[in-house]
């Protein structure tokens, strides 16, 4: 309210009460903060890694190759994620139910970004990485059953 008062004899005659006040009415949304945090799977344990995204750290690396992902993804909105970070999002996503707000602190970024993320590499395997797979070795694709019902 103080600040109403002060903004005419700051701004001089230039602004009105009436403008003034529709000045203030509009209140800038609080925004989630988001962690500078640099994943890196190689840096969990294997048990971590089995609890988070239902892998192991070698079965996720396994995963990645078998995807044929390019090195970075990088999605229609210029997102960039290295491929086993990628992967791993979509593993996370798909381990149980969650809300992408709560693996913000996991990967360090926001919630949209995570989800075109998800999108773009789900779109990809739905476009072909099944047949990839299949000519894998059979300990991946115990549990494959399991990530092509939910994509």
């Amino acid at each position: 309210m103080e600040l109403l008062l002060l903004l005419p004899e700051l701004l001089g005659n230039a602004v009105t009460a009436a403008e003034a006040a529709l000045l203030l009415s509009f209140e800038q949304p609080e925004r989630p903060i988001i962690p500078d945090v640099r994943f890196c799977v190689t840096t969990l344990s294997d048990e971590n890694c089995r609890q988070q995204f239902r892998f192991d750290v070698a079965g996720v690396i396994r995963l990645t190759e078998l995807f044929a992902l390019p090195e970075f993804v990088i999605t229609g909105s210029r997102d960039k994620a290295h491929a086993t970070e990628a992967v791993c999002i979509l593993l996370h996503r798909l381990s149980y139910p969650k809300r992408h707000y709560d693996m913000i602190h996991r990967f360090g970024r926001s919630t949209s970004a995570l989800c075109r993320i998800f999108m773009h590499v789900g779109t990809f395997l739905r476009r072909g990485a099944p047949a990839m797979v299949l000519k894998g070795d059979l300990k991946v694709l115990n549990s494959w059953p399991r990530v092509v019902l939910v994509v």
